[in-house]
């Protein structure tokens, strides 16, 4: 039970990477149009907060099936989460006080997406070579 556990939130972190590339891409793509920006950014933002909701259920859920003690890992995982909720506040606040101003999304969106990237991409790196039962993309 807990292997398919850990594959499902294994699957969860790939969505999340993979939400996070789509929203890095997303204020290009719909530059031109703002309407449709704003609407396609407001999809990610809920997409975004539902899948890291769900990578921190499923481990959560991982940690309390394999009855595991606290570790760094486990640790660096909650401030992680902690990290990505707080960037992505952080860049939902400044981007509708750009739209407010008028201004494109584009300028404003991709430091905070790519630091959520690096910071994600870091934390499966280091749970890869700790061997601390990561599932290799």
């Amino acid at each position: 039970m807990a292997e398919e556990v850990l594959i499902y939130h294994s699957a969860m972190v790939k969505l999340l990477l993979f939400v996070l590339a789509a929203d890095l891409v997303l204020p290009y793509l719909f530059r031109k149009n703002r309407e449709r920006e704003i609407r396609m950014t407001r999809i990610s933002f809920f997409t975004y907060s539902a899948t890291l909701a769900m990578a921190a259920f499923s481990g959560a859920v991982l940690f309390v099936l394999m009855k595991s003690d606290w570790n760094i890992g486990n640790i660096l995982m909650i401030f992680l989460f902690v990290f990505l909720a707080g960037t992505e506040i952080a860049r939902s606040r400044k981007l509708v006080g750009a739209w407010r101003e008028g201004e494109s999304a584009s300028a404003y969106s991709w430091p905070y997406v790519l630091a959520e990237i690096v910071a994600t991409g870091s934390m499966i790196l280091y749970m890869m070579i700790g061997k601390q039962n990561a599932v290799s993309l």
